[in-house]
C-alpha cells in the first residue's frame, strides 16, 4: 500500500513536471513568434509611411524645382515665339500697307497729273474747235522731209487770211508754224524740223526747257532749269517764253531719259491727216 502511494505520487509529481514543460515549450516560441510578428507589422509600418511621406516629399521638390519651371520656361518660349510670329506677321500687313499706300499715292499723283492734262488739251481743244469761228481749217496738200528739215505745204493763203507765224495743230497738238505764205498755199515748219526751237515746260514736275527737233517724229531738250528731271510719260507743253509760242500748247510726252539726254515724241502727225487747224497765237490766254 505504501508502495502505491510512493509509485502515485512518483507519477503525480513526474505529469505535473511534464505539465509545466510542455506549457513552457507551448508558450514561449508562441510569445517569440507574437513577438516577432509585432515587430515586423511594426517595421513594415514604419517603412510604409517613412517610404509615402519621402514620396510625397520627391513629387513636391519635383513638381516645385523641375516641372513647374519647366512648365513656366515652355510656356514663356512658347509666348516668345507667338509674340515674334505676331510681330512678323504684323510687319508684313505694315509692308503691305506701305506698299498699297505708296501705289494709292502713285494712283493719286496720276489722276493729278491726268486733270491737269485734261484742263490743257481742252484748253486747247477749245480754240481749235469747230464752233470757234477765229480758226481756220486747211487742206494738208504734201508733206517732205530732208536731212535739213521737216516741211508740210497746205492748201490755204494770204486769200484765205492765213499770216507768217501762225501756228498749225492737228487734233490740239502743236505740228508746226506757218513760216511762208502765198496767195493758195503755205509753207509749215513741222515741230520736229531740225530748226525748231520751242519752249516748253513739263506739266507736273514744272521742269523748263528748249524742245529741239530731229530727223523723226520727235525731238529733245536742252537748257532745263534747275536740276531737276521731268518724268517718262510726262506731257510737255509751250511756257510762254519767247514770242512765237503762247503758253499751255500741247506738244509730246518724255519718250525717255539716258543720263542727261531727255527725249521727246511729239503727239502731232501730220501724216495721218487730211486737215490741219490754223490759229493765231493771240487766241491763247498770255
Amino acid at each position: 500500500m505504501a508502495i502505491l502511494e510512493n509509485r502515485v505520487r512518483a507519477y503525480s509529481k513526474r505529469s505535473k513536471y511534464r505539465y509545466i514543460r510542455t506549457t513552457s515549450f507551448s508558450i514561449i516560441p508562441a510569445i517569440n513568434i507574437l513577438a516577432i510578428l509585432g515587430t515586423f507589422v511594426f517595421l513594415i509600418n514604419f517603412n510604409f509611411l517613412s517610404l509615402n511621406n519621402y514620396i510625397v516629399d520627391f513629387n513636391g521638390a519635383t513638381y516645385s524645382k523641375v516641372i513647374n519651371p519647366a512648365k513656366e520656361f515652355i510656356q514663356s518660349s512658347i509666348n516668345i515665339i507667338i509674340n515674334v510670329a505676331n510681330f512678323d506677321r504684323l510687319h508684313t500687313e505694315n509692308l503691305k500697307l506701305k506698299v498699297q499706300n505708296k501705289n494709292l499715292s502713285n494712283e493719286v499723283s496720276s489722276i493729278q497729273k491726268i486733270k491737269i492734262e485734261n484742263i490743257q488739251l481742252s484748253k486747247a481743244m477749245k480754240i481749235v474747235s469747230a464752233e470757234n469761228t477765229d480758226n481756220l481749217k486747211a487742206k494738208l496738200v504734201y508733206q517732205s522731209s530732208t536731212d535739213s528739215d521737216h516741211l508740210a505745204v497746205i492748201g490755204a493763203g494770204r486769200n484765205n487770211g492765213l499770216k507768217e507765224g501762225q501756228l498749225v495743230l492737228t487734233n490740239g497738238y502743236l505740228a508746226g508754224r506757218v513760216v511762208t505764205v502765198g496767195n493758195s498755199y503755205s509753207k509749215v515748219s513741222l515741230v520736229n524740223s531740225y530748226n525748231s526751237r520751242v519752249p516748253v515746260k513739263s506739266i507736273s514736275t514744272g521742269v523748263k526747257a528748249i524742245f529741239v527737233g530731229k530727223s523723226d517724229n520727235g525731238g529733245y531738250l536742252l537748257h532745263l532749269n534747275g536740276n531737276q528731271l521731268p518724268e517718262i510719260g510726262e506731257l510737255i507743253v509751250t511756257s510762254g517764253d519767247g514770242k512765237f509760242y503762247p503758253k499751255d500748247i500741247p506738244v509730246g510726252r518724255i519718250e525717255k531719259i539716258i543720263g542727261k539726254d531727255i527725249f521727246v515724241s511729239i503727239s502731232s502727225d501730220v501724216s495721218n491727216t487730211d486737215y490741219v487747224e490754223i490759229i493765231d497765237p493771240a487766241s491763247f490766254d498770255s
